[in-house]
Order: C-alpha cells, then sequence, then structure tokens
C-alpha cells in the first residue's frame, strides 16, 4: 500500500494523467493525497475535475484558494460566471458543473492522519496554530461551505426539503443562477420565449406571403 501526496495539479491534466501512470496507482490498495489547487492556469481544469473524481474513495483532496474561487464564482449571477477566465467557464457551463460543483463543496481544507503522522493542507498553517486548532478552524469553514447548500444535511433530509420546496412552489434554490429560486429562472425563461418565437415567425410569415405571390 502506497500513498502518493500530489500539490497544485491547477489544470494540467494531461501531465496529472502521465504521472499517475507512471506511480503504477493501484486504486485496491493505494492512495492520492491532493493537496488543493485542482483548478485554473493549465488549460484542463474540467477535465481534471472530472478525472479526480472519478477516482473515487481511494483519494484524499483538500481545497486551495483557486477552488474556493471557482466555488465563490459559481455562486454568483450567470452574468457573473461568464466573466471569468475561458477555462473556469468551461467548468462552470459544463452540462455536469453541478455535480462537480457539489463534490468540490465536500471536500476538506485539511486531511491529516494520525496513524500516518501526517497532515496535508494548501498553502501552510499559521505558525503559532498547532494540529488541534487547525482541524478546529477547518472543520467550521467547512460546515459553512456546506451548510449554504444545505449539503450539510443527511440526503434523507435533503429530499424531504426538496419536497418541501416542490410544494410551496419555489422548487428550491438555483445553483447556477446566483441562489435565485428555480421557479424565478423558469420565468424568466418563460417571458423571453414569446419574444423569440414572435421574432423567428415574422421572416418565416413574409416567405410565405412571398411564395404565395410568385
Amino acid at each position: 500500500m502506497a500513498v502518493w501526496a500530489i500539490g497544485d495539479i491547477q489544470g494540467c491534466y494531461d501531465e496529472l494523467s502521465r504521472l499517475i501512470e507512471k506511480l503504477a496507482y493501484d486504486p485496491a490498495r493505494d492512495t492520492l493525497w491532493f493537496c488543493g489547487d485542482l483548478v485554473n492556469r493549465g488549460g484542463q481544469s474540467l477535465q481534471v475535475l472530472r478525472l479526480v473524481k472519478s477516482l473515487g474513495e481511494r483519494t484524499v483532496v483538500t481545497l486551495g484558494n483557486h477552488d474556493l474561487s471557482l466555488l465563490a464564482v459559481g455562486a454568483r449571477s450567470e452574468q457573473d460566471q461568464a466573466k471569468v477566465n475561458p477555462e473556469l467557464r468551461e467548468i462552470l457551463f459544463a452540462p455536469d458543473r453541478t455535480e462537480l460543483l457539489d463534490w468540490l463543496r465536500r471536500r476538506p481544507l485539511l486531511h491529516s492522519d494520525r496513524s500516518l503522522n501526517m497532515m496535508i493542507v494548501h498553502a501552510g498553517l499559521a505558525p503559532s496554530w498547532d494540529v488541534a486548532r487547525a482541524e478546529s478552524v477547518a472543520r467550521e469553514i467547512e460546515a459553512r461551505l456546506r451548510a449554504d447548500y444545505g449539503l450539510d444535511q443527511p440526503l434523507v433530509i435533503q429530499f424531504l426539503n426538496y419536497l418541501k420546496d416542490i410544494a410551496n412552489g419555489t422548487f428550491g434554490m438555483s445553483f447556477r443562477f446566483a441562489r435565485m429560486p428555480v421557479i424565478d429562472v423558469i420565468w424568466t425563461g418563460l417571458s423571453i420565449t414569446p419574444i423569440i418565437a414572435l421574432a423567428a415567425g415574422v421572416p418565416i410569415f413574409g416567405v410565405c406571403l412571398g411564395l404565395q405571390a410568385l
């Protein structure tokens, strides 16, 4: 059994794939520790997230500042999300973005393994902190990240809350559109649909009249 600790990936999917291959990583017996900053700069952040997520329970990922920045941007309006660099936009507008961001939001800020007498955290700790203090602060921030989206609740409670949101007509809060109620997102889309249909229908109607006049 081997435990491999890997530093900042920062969107370098090709290099990460070659490294995992070189390590002869075996998910049945080995563990990979990723020390934060999975995304940004390397050009392949979406592929990195999908790969690391697919590795399953034999991996540990601690959040870095670039990962936290991605989560923060993902909570803003779609207009603000569209202003970030193309690499992060690819994640924010991917079909599996909600699944990926939810998975990322559940990662810890700090991981310690007392059997190995080792701990990983991105960028280091304040010199005055001991392990207990660092773990306490990390758990507090992690709880806040998950509570904002109800992810700290058991799945049964999350499902019941979803049913309650359906019953009250909001359908819950959108993860993609700056925490707007889903029903507001739907109505916004419906209000634009007749305008698009009218704009598309006018030239078609004109062509039909022209054909009849021939």
